[in-house]
């Protein structure tokens, strides 16, 4: 339903990464398809902090249906992007459509959980099923929110 109403623009594309602005939501949009290695993955991490500052945009959508599973990020650096890295930034709302690995996907809610309740974030995280309830979920006041 959202995402017909308008058009996304990619603003980065390498090899099967590709990100997309969607200007109406202020929202970016990160897909990749097949195996990336971790190294691949923090270093897009890094375009998508830096295309965020640009637009000054608020809200993230890592859709992660197409890819493969991969081995869990160096945990220092992942501490440190989202602990001090995207709480400079104006995000406040990121949306993660699960890739078809239940275990990693478990493993991986599971240290963002710890991250986001640990250290007191100013952004919110939250698995959806798809962009267009991530988008719906982003469009939500806190008085109206639903966990």
């Amino acid at each position: 339903m959202y995402l017909l109403s308008c058009q996304p623009r990619t603003v980065f594309k390498k090899g099967k990464i590709e990100i997309d602005y969607i200007e109406k939501f202020n929202c970016l949009h990160l897909t990749w398809g097949g195996h990336i290695s971790s190294q691949v993955y923090m270093s897009t991490m890094s375009e998508l902090l830096a295309i965020s500052r640009k637009y000054k945009v608020e809200f993230w959508v890592l859709d992660a249906r197409e890819g493969d599973s991969f081995e869990l990020m160096d945990l220092a650096w992942a501490t440190q992007f989202f602990t001090q890295e995207i709480p400079e930034l104006a995000v406040k709302k990121i949306a993660r459509i699960a890739g078809y690995d239940f275990n990693f996907e478990t493993k991986l809610s599971g240290f963002i959980s710890r991250i986001v309740k640990n250290k007191n974030v100013n952004y919110r995280f939250k698995y959806q099923p798809d962009t267009d309830h991530a988008i719906s979920w982003f469009l939500e006041t806190d008085g109206q929110e639903k966990n």
